[in-house]
């Protein structure tokens, strides 16, 4: 057995080498980004990036241990250790490459690159030289390889990671136990005289995007919320409504806490999280309320917002999901220089999120369904707050859904005019956003029809019975009087 653990070893380090070796470059990309949330999250959410590219490659080097096993030893330990060094060659290339033509494209000069490329071959060559000629005249190599010193820093970097996550988790667990002490402290206070009737639980719905004017509950000349104008037929419906803000994050924080952006202080999205007492959540959570929420937007995660510190169920974050998906649900949320990580690291190897979608948001069948199973668990009374990215772009809606007013095919509207962009445009393209605002159109009937799913299914759970439900909308979308989208005007 011993003999068997060694092999494995020796075959591992290599390939681990080369995931750290991977992960740092693709940090090294994404660590110049702009992101107020704290550095104790950013490092937790790449440690837990590292932390599933060293599971596939631990279960991949198993395979070839197992292989080892049956054939010559020395051999498979030879190729292993060749493949690791081409693979290494194979990273820096691709990485070196996307940093040139990134310098060229900020200089504008693609001369620059042909440059740079001649001056580095230059520099290995002589490397390379002054290494065999060392090894011709002492019949060894006296300095160690660039690959012995990989070796090396791989350990310290996996050690290291690991800490980091233990704790974040650790400081999570905290956290909960604490909010569970408040919710139990509550719970035991005398009844305030007069106050027979249980208090309700709270379901807060948050459709990402959602404006009024494409909806035909308000009057909208297409059917795209038939079940909410069915809804609404026993439901208060509120005719004014104005979102103090355009961005999400500002906007889940007005909501949230009860004060205008000019009252709380985060203008933009740019601007650090709310960090403030008074909020709804905590508001909640101090009169005994079992506080939880499912969010499918990093824009709109009670973390990015600086809410989580109140919740008494914690946070499922139903986007970026990691193999190790334990950990996403144990306080290391996805950031924004992660989520770009990830997203970078999936077009090389797109199973990392396997058996779950990994996409910058969650679908809204998946999140509803996240809430519907939550909603058998949470204590009573309860506040749930759930987060739907849709009908947030990229508008993408599964059949029958799909195609139903659009004419124009998405990706050729997209080639025109980019939802990424959040801007201004000409007369001339307005053909093109007219073609954006159809598929938004689609977006929302989908998002209709699976709000009523989510009713249907916690229909017959009596927690349900003592509920509010409140459906609403974090900002709008525009697709008129010049100006596309959302989040800059």
């Amino acid at each position: 057995m011993r003999r068997v653990i060694r092999l494995y070893g020796r075959l591992l380090q290599p390939w681990l080498t080369v995931i750290v070796y991977l992960w740092l470059l693709q940090l090294m990309a994404v660590f110049g980004i702009h992101d107020p949330e704290p550095l104790l999250d950013r490092l937790a959410d790449w440690c837990a990036i590292l932390s599933t590219l060293v599971f596939w490659m631990a279960l991949a080097v198993l395979v070839m241990g197992s292989s080892a096993l049956l054939v010559n030893q020395r051999r498979v330990l030879a190729l292993s250790d060749l493949g690791a060094k081409a693979a290494l060659i194979l990273v820096t290339a691709y990485y070196f490459v996307r940093w040139l033509f990134r310098w060229a494209s900020i200089l504008g000069d693609t001369d620059a690159t042909t440059y740079t490329l001649l001056v580095v071959c230059l520099l290995m060559g002589v490397w390379v030289w002054r290494r065999r000629k060392n090894w011709l005249q002492q019949d060894k190599l006296n300095d160690p390889s660039l690959l012995d010193g990989w070796y090396s820093f791989t350990l310290p970097v996996l050690i290291a990671s690991t800490l980091i996550l233990a704790v974040k988790v650790w400081d999570n667990s905290t956290v909960l136990k604490a909010n569970q002490m408040v919710v139990s402290r509550a719970a035991r206070l005398p009844v305030p005289h007069g106050e027979s009737q249980p208090r309700p639980n709270v379901v807060l719905i948050v459709a990402d995007s959602l404006r009024a004017r494409n909806m035909s509950l308000y009057g909208y000349g297409r059917a795209t919320s038939p079940f909410l104008n069915r809804f609404a037929e026993t439901s208060s419906v509120f005719t004014q409504m104005y979102a103090n803000s355009t961005s999400t994050r500002v906007s889940m924080t007005n909501i949230l806490s009860g004060k205008h952006p000019f009252s709380h202080g985060r203008l933009t999205r740019l601007l650090p999280p709310y960090n403030n007492r008074e909020n709804l959540v905590a508001l909640l959570r101090d009169k005994g309320f079992t506080t939880a929420a499912v969010t499918s937007n990093f824009e709109a995660s009670f973390n990015s917002l600086g809410l989580a510190k109140y919740l008494v169920y914690g946070q499922y974050a139903n986007f970026s999901r990691l193999t190790l998906s334990w950990l996403r649900d144990n306080g290391v949320y996805p950031t924004l220089p992660g989520n770009l990580m990830y997203e970078e690291l999936r077009k090389i190897l797109p199973f990392l999120g396997f058996p779950e979608r990994t996409l910058f948001y969650g679908p809204a069948a998946e999140t509803l369904d996240r809430a519907a199973d939550l909603l058998l668990d949470l204590p009573e009374p309860f506040f749930l707050s759930i987060h739907l990215h849709d009908p947030h772009s990229p508008y993408e809606t599964p059949a029958p859904f799909r195609g139903k007013y659009a004419k124009l095919d998405y990706r050729e509207a997209e080639w025109k005019i980019s939802s990424d962009n959040a801007a201004r445009y000409p007369p001339a393209l307005q053909p093109y956003v007219d073609a954006h605002r159809d598929h938004y159109d689609e977006a929302i009937e989908y998002l209709d029809s699976e709000l009523a799913r989510f009713l249907q299914a916690i229909g017959d759970n009596p927690k349900t019975r003592n509920s509010l439900l409140i459906i609403t909308s974090d900002h709008g979308e525009s697709f008129e009087r010049g100006f596309f989208i959302h989040g800059e005007d």
